[in-house]
């Protein structure tokens, strides 16, 4: 009964390409991972495909992923939330301090706002500053929202733009285009 769904990042669709490698590892969830070497910059070692039709509502987002050192200050890993609408919907940025132990995965999370049924999807990053590995995603929904509770968050989602939020005709020498939703 629940909604919550797990992508395996080593799938043929999702993973490759220069800043990642599929690989196989005893501690995957799934037997496979993707992994980043040092020194290849900054990159997407995954891309979700486009979701759609998710219902209104607070979610998730769970990375397990591990760092070949925890120490350093610079990043290692990120992973963000991107929809149709409104390009990033969260960001996760990975520090080595942020993992207790290396080579040991851990789960970090981040919540994102979904208001529409256009599509959304996911990407995972690495910086490329010392090996990386993510092994998977889940998405869960933590609270789903009904119109009212959709529009009292977001005035003006429903294409109706509140007349106090929208700028003003002719305000020389500016002119501004307002979307809404």
């Amino acid at each position: 009964t629940s909604r919550a769904q797990a992508y395996q990042l080593s799938s043929q669709s999702m993973a490759g390409g220069k800043w990642s490698s599929i690989v196989s590892d005893p501690q995957a969830t799934y037997d496979s991972v993707i992994s980043s070497p040092e020194g290849v910059g900054h990159g997407i070692m995954a891309h979700s495909p486009y979701f759609t039709n998710a219902p209104p509502g607070l979610y998730r987002a769970l990375l397990r992923s591990k760092v070949a050192s925890n120490t350093g200050d610079k990043e290692a890993g990120a992973m963000d939330v991107f929809s149709e609408y409104a390009s990033t919907r969260a960001e996760l940025h990975l520090f080595p301090k942020d993992f207790p132990a290396a080579n040991t995965y851990q789960e970090f999370s981040v919540d994102f706002v979904l208001r529409s049924a256009g599509y959304w999807g996911f990407r995972v990053y690495t910086q490329g500053n010392q090996p990386f590995t993510a092994d998977i995603v889940k998405v869960f929904p933590v609270a789903l929202l009904e119109d009212k509770q959709l529009l009292e968050l977001y005035p003006g989602s429903e294409g109706a733009i509140p007349a106090d939020v929208q700028p003003r005709r002719d305000a020389y020498p500016f002119r501004g285009l307002l979307v809404a939703g």
